[in-house]
């Protein structure tokens, strides 16, 4: 089932992907000091997500994530065969702040640095996009064999809202700036060095106890889109695509538990 949930995007082509993915973590339902909270999750653009937390005293928290994904499989377009592939490896610190106005709302924000590499490979046509009465056998294959590194500043800010006993309803709203240390395509060097990426995400988190917050437990489900401002996609299907590889919007859905193991040790004090 997890090879299954891994090899999604294989089921849209990879060329729905990117060299670069966006990270979807957990928004934390830490409200005090001294708690802590770890995530682990899969992502449909085909990584591995994962994030601890930790408040060290009130309104204060620590942040590290990171994120792992490697598919990989074949392409074959009239006589041209390319092995594709989409790779990312992602890691980042953040620190943060929550406030908790009322029972019914938490509220919380992250500023943080990260690094990342990807790499991104397949076969597309040339042609306009959407057209569909032509004939493509004057169509030419194009190759893309993409690979990035990069360093990126982003802030984000979420709110939980306790709808009901079983279950909590959030959004958060992420915009990295991306710097590319190295883009290159088919080890070509490519001129475009970086970008806003905004990162809104409607999440539901779901617990098995009457409180979210009392159950060391949790799954979240989060559906996540992401876009760079003021782009749009080019007409042509194929040709000079460094921009629009790294800036593709993208949906995604990120499942995810959740453990907040201070329960666990503040479980014989109640006693």
């Amino acid at each position: 089932m997890l090879l299954r949930l891994l090899r999604f995007p294989a089921l849209l082509g990879l060329t729905a992907c990117s060299v670069y993915t966006p990270l979807q973590v957990p928004a934390p339902l830490i409200d005090g000091p001294r708690q802590v909270e770890v995530s682990g999750g899969l992502n449909t653009l085909g990584s591995l997500q994962g994030a601890a937390v930790y408040s060290p005293c009130a309104h204060v928290l620590l942040r590290g994530a990171g994120a792992f994904g490697n598919l990989t499989g074949s392409d074959t377009r009239d006589s041209v065969t390319l092995n594709t592939e989409l790779r990312t490896r992602q890691l980042e610190a953040a620190l943060g702040t929550y406030w908790r106005p009322s029972p019914a709302v938490l509220l919380g924000g992250f500023a943080g640095y990260g690094l990342g590499r990807g790499a991104h490979s397949y076969l597309k046509l040339s042609g306009l996009r959407g057209a569909l009465f032509r004939d493509r056998s004057q169509d030419s294959i194009w190759t893309y064999q993409y690979q990035a590194r990069y360093r990126r500043l982003f802030a984000e800010a979420y709110l939980h809202w306790f709808a009901e006993d079983l279950m909590s309803v959030g959004v958060a709203y992420r915009i990295d700036h991306v710097r590319f240390r190295r883009y290159v395509n088919a080890e070509v060097p490519t001129d475009f060095r970086q970008m806003w990426y905004h990162e809104p995400t409607l999440f539901f988190r779901f617990s098995g106890s009457r409180q979210p917050a009392d159950d060391w437990v949790n799954a979240q489900l989060g559906f996540g889109y992401g876009f760079s401002p003021g782009f749009r996609l080019p007409e042509e299907r194929a040709g000079n695509r460094a921009a629009t590889e790294a800036r593709k919007s993208r949906l995604s859905i990120t499942l995810s538990l959740v453990f907040q193991p201070h329960l666990l040790w503040q479980r014989p004090r109640r006693e």
